[in-house]
C-alpha cells in the first residue's frame, strides 16, 4: 500500500502547495491505476489479514486548512473517493499555529529579508545555530534551517519572539477563520465518506516531549474529536507532527486504543504505529 502525505491543495500559493487543478489530474491517474482505499478498507484489510500491495493507495491531509474542505473533499466526492484528514485541535481555539504562519511568511517570496531577520535576531542574544542538526528534506537547505529552528528547534521564548517580529513586520494575520476547518465543515466532509484523524493539540514535535507531555496533546487532542463525533473509538489514527515520535509515544497510542499511526517516510514498516507516508510531490515529477 502506498499512502501519499498532501498539505496544501490550492491555487496560488507559492509555498508548499499541490496545485488544486494538479490534483485532480493526479487523482484521476491514480483512480485509472491504483485502488484508492479509506481509513475502514484499511482497517478491514488487516482484519481479516488482506495484503494491500502498491497498486492500494490511501490519500492523507494534515493540518486541517480551508482548502482541504473547499477544494479537496469536494474534489474526492466528485470522484467517489475517500481521504484521512488529520486534525490539530488547537485550530478551534483561535490559535493559528508556528507551521501555518511560517507557510504564510515564505509564501511571500521574502526568504533572503526573513532569514536575514532571524540571523540578527539570535546574534543579537549569542545564540550559535551552526551545530544545530537540521532534517533533511525538500526544502533546500536554509529554506530547512528557518523552519525547523522556528518550529520547535528554538526554545519557545526566542522561536515566539522572532515570529512575532516577522509578523508584525509583513502583516500576517492571525485569524484562524484565514487558515483552517471549522467543526461543522469537518462534520460535514465525515458525512461525505472523509475520515478524520488525530494530528495532537498544537502541533509540537513529539519526540522533545516526556511522556506526560504527550499524553496531554494526545488525549486532549483525541477529546475534542470524539465530542464532537468525528471520529470512531474503533478506527482512532494519528499522524504524527514533522513525522517525529519516540518509543513514550507508542505507549500512549496503544493506552488511548490509537490503532493506526503514519509516518513520513518511503522505507517499508509492517508496525501499524509506523505506517510510512509519501509526500506528494513526488507525483509532481
Amino acid at each position: 500500500m502506498k499512502v501519499y502525505m498532501f498539505h496544501y491543495v490550492e491555487k496560488n500559493f507559492p509555498y508548499y502547495h499541490f496545485d488544486k487543478d494538479l490534483f485532480e489530474k493526479k487523482l484521476v491517474e491514480i483512480i485509472k491505476n491504483n485502488k484508492i482505499i479509506s481509513l475502514k478498507d484499511l482497517d478491514n484489510a488487516i482484519t481479516n489479514n488482506k495484503i494491500l500491495d502498491d497498486n492500494y493507495v490511501m490519500l492523507t491531509f494534515d493540518d486541517g486548512t480551508k482548502d482541504h474542505y473547499c477544494y479537496v473533499s469536494k474534489i474526492l466526492n466528485k470522484y467517489g473517493c475517500s481521504g484521512l484528514f488529520f486534525i490539530t485541535s488547537s485550530i478551534f481555539d483561535n490559535k493559528v499555529l508556528n507551521i501555518q504562519i511560517l507557510h504564510k511568511l515564505l509564501s511571500l517570496n521574502k526568504f533572503d529579508e526573513m532569514y536575514d531577520i532571524l540571523l540578527s535576531e539570535l546574534n543579537k542574544i549569542n545564540y550559535p545555530i551552526d551545530n544545530i542538526n537540521i532534517k533533511s528534506t525538500f526544502d533546500d537547505k536554509k529554506v530547512a534551517v528557518f523552519k525547523q529552528l522556528l518550529q520547535y528547534k528554538l526554545p519557545i521564548e526566542i522561536r515566539d519572539k522572532i515570529l512575532k517580529i516577522l509578523i508584525a513586520k509583513y502583516n500576517i494575520s492571525s485569524d484562524c477563520n484565514d487558515y483552517y476547518i471549522n467543526i461543522e465543515q469537518l462534520k460535514e466532509m465525515k458525512q461525505n465518506g472523509m475520515y478524520i484523524g488525530l494530528h495532537t493539540r498544537s502541533h509540537p514535535n513529539l519526540a522533545l516531549l516526556n511522556y506526560e507531555e504527550q499524553l496531554e496533546e494526545i488525549y486532549s487532542n483525541l477529546l475534542v474529536l470524539k465530542n464532537n463525533d468525528l471520529v470512531d473509538d474503533k478506527l482512532l489514527s494519528l499522524a504524527y507532527p514533522y513525522g517525529c515520535y519516540n518509543s513514550d509515544t507508542i505507549k500512549i497510542l496503544k493506552k488511548l486504543n490509537i490503532k493506526y499511526a503514519f509516518k513520513v517516510s518511503t522505507d517499508n514498516s509492517e508496525n501499524l504505529f509506523e505506517i510510512n507516508r509519501i509526500d506528494c510531490n513526488v507525483l509532481k515529477r
